[in-house]
């Protein structure tokens, strides 16, 4: 898409594609997003980052350099995304995730933000960070709970029921 194209955001009328509204002056404005996703106001999004088909970036997410965030992929609001992180199809990375840089998440990760989430209990004042250090491999399918502490260059198996992550304090 153009810099200057006008595309549709969830729906909403048509407004400019880039530069967005609102973001401030690092914000950059060179970044390939596809028609159909929703790239809300006041987000940051780096230099050579992609963002496919149907994905949705919300107010007050940072995306660093050179990202490419797969199909269907929700970054939310207070989510941070370091330099050349690759997001595959269906993950949702939710408040209080943080991917360092090269950090690698497999088809339909899993990032938890409450450790016992009810619908009829609000729990937003219990939301965990969750660390995923420089250079981690998350495979297809892992489950991460919220607190957990993935180790720099550490993979995380692919495994068919998902892993949990060790909580451990890096020297």
């Amino acid at each position: 898409m153009e810099a200057n194209a006008t595309r549709t955001c969830c729906g909403a009328t048509p407004e400019p594609a880039l530069p967005r509204a609102g973001a401030n002056l690092h914000s950059m404005t060179s970044y390939f997003a596809h028609e159909s996703a929703c790239i809300d106001d006041d987000c940051l999004i780096g230099t050579g980052t992609k963002i496919w088909h149907f994905s949705h970036v919300m107010p007050g997410a940072r995306i660093g350099r050179e990202c490419s965030l797969g199909q269907n992929v929700l970054v939310a609001s207070g989510a941070v995304l370091g330099n050349n992180v690759k997001v595959q199809n269906n993950v949702s990375i939710y408040t209080g995730v943080i991917l360092e840089d090269d950090v690698f998440c497999g088809p339909s990760t899993v990032f938890t933000n409450v450790l016992n989430p009810r619908s009829h209990v609000p729990r937003k004042h219990e939301y965990r960070q969750t660390l995923v250090r420089r250079g981690a491999s998350l495979g297809a399918n892992s489950t991460v709970l919220c607190g957990s502490r993935a180790r720099r260059r550490e993979s995380i198996a692919y495994r068919r029921l998902g892993v949990r992550l060790r909580h451990h304090a890096e020297p």
